[in-house]
């Protein structure tokens, strides 16, 4: 056979093939009133090639059988050339937009529409490989850069899907096969299961952005369960498994899968084959790379090693007699794309040689895997119950039980190695635990109710129904603190994959949160238990609401019946949270938990992101049995009140869980987000076009979604305009870009003619708004109203005021100055002043400290060497002062400090949820030695949870930035001094690695360093307890 050619074999097998499916297709054209528009006539022929008539065959064969809709070929840019046919309108594939794709595919077919066949949304996975991710940010990106020119696009993938049985394929390159995975995630904007992802919002934004009229409702997701664990009751092995097979074949030589004489002589195309023979000594086994794609081998039906593409051979060990050696193949998936396309042939496709002798004789049995030898085997009487040293290879049988409805769901294989997984004969796809796929989608349709639980009966709980919406709503981490209250949310999200991170700290959880906010752009979620649990994280909560940052508190509470009647840590919560929340709400029922936790996250995103609470009474959360056990009176009031309290506690338990588990939505709300209007964006483009010295103060508002930093950063590329950066937008120039400016701020804004107020607010920060010129036109952009004209009715007037989103109105004014900039000598005199200033600065770095080393010289030293991807999180007071003018992040959301509010003890939980939000940077804490002690015990975190993060600690015994005001002011060092601490042994007793540096390591501290940073990457938490000394580098600095 020769594939995708003219070959007479091939040819007729396309014909037959035609002739089945165009006179099903072909009503159903667009023509004859049906619903297709376009029909390719092939895929990606450039890549392959070998037959310049058989393109015209195929679009004969379509055409001669009725198929009259527009016709197309679809190519990436390299195979543009040889894939397409005369008549047919040629798209192209692509990713990314490398240089002149486009264009190149307008010059090939002139007055064409152009189309992009195939947007790779995301890519497929392949075994023992990282799961692909195509950040939302650079895909959302690459299609407005398609769509603006007005070429038109078609995702791939749009929705995920499941490659379910044998059908994963493979890919070949240069020579290298590599199995796919089974599933087919892809990591596209609708998942595998069809969840709504970050990707499908950004992409239903921009699309509505492209039609006239307002986009209908997201349909409702499908319903999902978790059923209970399915406990395995039987064993059978591959050896007696083989008497249900079809009869083996007797072969001399090795015969592939696909050459054997079963189905009716159509041989094998998938699943495994055994292949058996007698040796008589041990030695070396070779398999001259004739086995695909793996087999197992066994001597006496014992395990002895494998052969696949990289282990080709292997010694077997010498034994006495015969003996016979088995070898069970597995085909891991065929090449689908590509020259490699006709090398596919599976088994054992030539000789398996033993001390260079090829070995003869074989027994072939053929293990498909069809559903006719699975009745077989599932109808057997030879199953046995499960050993307690089961035998592998072998098939392993359990039970499943459904109550209710059927619903979608996932298997997971927790130490088992790998297999295939079956449920009522459907074949699931293949587990195997080097990942990166760590479990089956299972459809409900695939499986059958049991008898049918009233739900009374039923053992699902409060925590599922939480579980199912965070995960819907691409929640990936709940941070945590254990208590009985919240038990039942963590174990429902740790079954659904959200991952469970819990730390020594309330507050440190509720921090973690943040820092996953600001970095994902999604909501980040924190548990808590009832009381103490929640008034710890009291302190975080407030710091994420200042800080405008979108995050979810799960908090438990007393039994609702219970409240307010001295039950265990009970206390009013809804009161103390109302003043630190957008949101919050009690649950009052069961069937209320999905729309209240979807809701609090809508409005978490919604207007100025912040905090939202909810709070779960712990009997909306436990399972009905044991609930109303709780609810039963031993010895109830007798008579006529005995009836009305047995009447009333029933009647309140029946409406606590009436309609719990419907069926329910639990897809994203709209997310409202305000925005300039076209007229205040016109005023301001007039602006800042006549302005000659403008400026523009960035806030951490412009890092929020829906706009990509990277975009961002293009537009005050584009603009021109010097710009100072805080809050989380440092960073978003680079680490050396020209329009940065870091230094003389208040020089700048009093020569300034227009200050840009981009998500920056006039507090104590900008001296109340006292530091801005009156005479300056004065632009202010932010989300929140009251931010935005905060101090503006005593010190400065804005000439514009917007409440709307900074990023995307610096995208739209970046638009419409396309063309003009900021007169060059303005950045360029700003600049001077920069490396003026920068150079005295490290003149003082220079300077030799009193005793110690100078803090100055150190954070240069870790600034130099810390690495591009490197996140800093600061976390205290002088020394953190001195770092925000030394350390330069290199890229925007790569600097994390408190805010407004200026809390201290913010490292450990920022570091945790930057580490596990991107896990390949270095994350740096600049710890102060004072904040340091509210977080280091959650080194003990970073070990548990191996999130290696580096610890930088300025220790100068000394709450140094209330000292230097308390001493000259008041005469007294009262409460400010600390000791010279050993802060790198603690680390080292919570399982990290301490290092103690003072003056007489100041030669090796670049090898101290670099040695950290290599401890972090071989997955060790480090901690630098560095001596230093006192400088006058931030004298006049504020502390009230």
């Amino acid at each position: 056979m020769k594939l995708r050619t003219t070959y007479p074999g091939f040819t007729e097998a396309v014909n037959s093939f035609f002739d089945t499916l165009i006179p099903i297709i072909k009503p159903l054209q667009f023509k004859e009133g049906g619903p297709i528009i376009a029909v390719q006539v092939e895929n990606e022929y450039g890549s392959y090639a070998k037959d310049e008539h058989y393109m015209p065959f195929i679009k004969e064969a379509l055409l001669s059988r009725g198929t009259n809709e527009l016709l197309l070929t679809s190519d990436n840019r390299e195979g543009l050339k040889c894939g397409g046919v005369d008549g047919v309108l040629k798209t192209v594939n692509l990713q990314r937009l490398a240089y002149g794709t486009i264009q190149y595919l307008a010059y090939m077919q002139p007055q064409k529409p152009l189309l992009v066949m195939e947007y790779w949304s995301g890519w497929f996975d392949v075994w023992s490989e990282s799961h692909h991710v195509f950040p939302a940010e650079d895909m959302l990106a690459v299609v407005s850069q398609i769509l603006e020119p007005g070429v038109s696009i078609n995702l791939y993938m749009f929705h995920g899907g499941t490659s379910f049985g044998f059908m994963n394929g493979a890919v070949a390159n240069l020579g290298t096969y590599k199995p796919q995975v089974g599933s087919y995630d892809y990591d596209a904007p609708l998942s595998e299961a069809g969840d709504y992802t970050t990707k499908y919002q950004l992409l239903r934004n921009l699309f509505s952005q492209f039609h006239s009229e307002k986009l209908p409702e997201v349909p409702s997701l499908q319903a999902r369960r978790v059923y209970e664990p399915v406990i395995i009751q039987q064993h059978l092995s591959l050896w007696e498994s083989l008497q249900f097979t079809e009869k083996p074949l007797k072969s001399e030589e090795p015969v592939n899968m696909e050459n054997l004489p079963v189905n009716s002589n159509n041989g094998q195309s998938y699943g495994y084959t055994l292949y058996e023979t007698t040796i008589r000594r041990g030695g070396l086994l070779n398999s001259k790379k004739n086995v695909k794609d793996r087999a197992l081998v066994f001597v006496d039906r014992h395990f002895v090693g494998v052969l696949d593409y990289k282990s080709v051979e292997f010694a077997l060990p010498d034994g006495k007699g015969e003996r016979t050696l088995s070898l069970l193949v597995e085909n891991c998936g065929r090449v689908n794309y590509g020259k490699a396309l006709d090398d596919q042939r599976k088994g054992l496709v030539g000789d398996i040689v033993l001390n260079h002798v090829p070995l003869k004789d074989f027994t072939i049995y053929c293990l498909d895997m069809k559903p006719n030898f699975l009745k077989r085997l599932s109808a057997a009487s030879q199953w046995n119950s499960v050993p307690q040293k089961p035998s592998f290879p072998g098939f392993f049988q359990g039970m499943l039980y459904v109550d209710g409805h059927p619903r979608d769901t996932f298997i997971r294989l927790p130490g088992w190695s790998k297999g295939v997984v079956f449920i009522n004969g459907q074949n699931l796809g293949r587990h195997w635990s080097i990942g990166p796929q760590k479990t089956l989608y299972l459809p409900g349709p695939w499986l059958k109710s049991g008898n049918n639980q009233t739900e009374t009966q039923s053992p699902r709980h409060g925590g599922e129904s939480v579980a199912e919406v965070l995960r819907a709503h691409g929640v990936k981490f709940v941070f945590t603190l254990v208590g009985g209250h919240i038990s039942p949310i963590l174990v429902a999200c740790e079954k659904l994959g959200i991952r469970i991170v819990d730390t020594r700290h309330e507050a440190t959880a509720v921090f973690a949160a943040d820092a996953v906010a600001r970095l994902s752009g999604t909501v980040g979620v924190a548990a808590v238990t009832a009381g103490p649990g929640l008034t710890n994280t009291v302190t975080a909560v407030k710091n994420a609401q200042m800080a405008e940052s979108p995050l979810l508190l799960l908090g438990g509470a007393a039994a609702t019946l219970l409240q307010g009647r001295g039950a265990l840590q009970d206390i009013d919560q809804m009161s103390l949270f109302k003043p630190l929340c957008k949101f919050c709400a009690s649950v009052r029922s069961v069937k209320d938990i999905a729309i209240t936790v979807r809701k609090a996250l809508a409005i978490a995103q919604s207007g100025t992101p912040g905090p939202v609470f909810i709070e779960f009474p712990i009997d909306t959360l436990y399972p009905f049995h044991l609930v109303s056990k709780e609810f039963g009176v031993k010895n109830p009031p007798k008579g006529i009140m005995g009836k009305v309290v047995t009447w009333y506690l029933h009647n309140h338990l029946k409406n606590l869980f009436a309609g719990a588990w419907e069926t329910r939505d639990v897809s994203p709300l709209p997310v409202h987000i305000p925005q300039a209007t076209d007229n205040q964006v016109q005023k301001c483009i007039e602006l800042v076009s006549r302005a000659k010295k403008p400026v523009i103060l960035l806030g951490s508002q412009a890092t929020l979604p829906p706009t990509p930093t990277d975009d961002i950063r293009a537009a005050l590329e584009s603009l021109g305009i010097p710009c100072f950066l805080g809050g989380m937008s440092r960073g978003m120039l680079g680490r050396n870009s020209p329009l940065h400016i870091r230094q003389n701020r208040s020089d700048a804004l009093k020569e300034a003619d227009l200050v840009l107020l981009a998500g920056t607010v006039c507090d104590f920060r900008l001296s109340y708004g006292r530091v801005l010129n009156r005479r300056s036109r004065i632009i202010a952009v932010n989300r929140d109203k009251t931010q935005l004209l905060k101090n503006s009715d005593m010190f400065w007037k804005p000439t514009v005021a917007i409440q709307g989103d900074a990023g995307s109105f610096l995208l739209r004014l970046s638009k419409g100055l396309k063309g003009h900039t900021c007169p060059e000598d303005w950045p360029q005199c700003l600049k001077a002043g920069d490396v003026t200033k920068e150079k005295a600065n490290r003149r003082k770095a220079d300077e030799k400290t009193d005793r110690h080393l100078n803090p100055l010289s150190v954070l240069h030293r870790v600034d130099e060497l810390m690495a591009d991807d490197s996140i800093i999180v600061a976390d205290g007071g002088d020394f953190v002062g001195s770092a925000a003018y030394i350390m330069r992040p290199r890229g925007p959301l790569r600097w994390l400090d408190p805010g407004a509010f200026g809390t201290l003890g913010v490292g450990g939980g920022f570091a945790l949820g930057a580490k596990l939000c991107r896990p390949e940077s270095e994350v740096w804490i600049i710890y102060g030695d004072g904040s340091l002690g509210y977080s280091v015990a959650e080194f003990d975190t970073f070990t548990r949870h191996k999130t290696p993060v580096i610890a930088l600690v300025g220790n100068d015994a000394c709450w140094s930035q209330i000292a230097r005001e308390q001493v000259p002011i008041l005469g007294s060092n009262v409460a400010c001094g600390l000791a010279f601490t050993d802060y790198h042994i603690v680390a080292d007793g919570y399982g990290g690695k301490g290092t103690l540096i003072g003056r007489e390591d100041e030669d090796k501290l670049d090898g101290i360093i670099k040695e950290a940073q290599k401890e972090t990457r071989q997955g060790r938490a480090t901690l630098l307890n560095v001596l230093i000394g006192k400088t006058n580098f931030r004298d006049g600095s504020i502390s009230v």
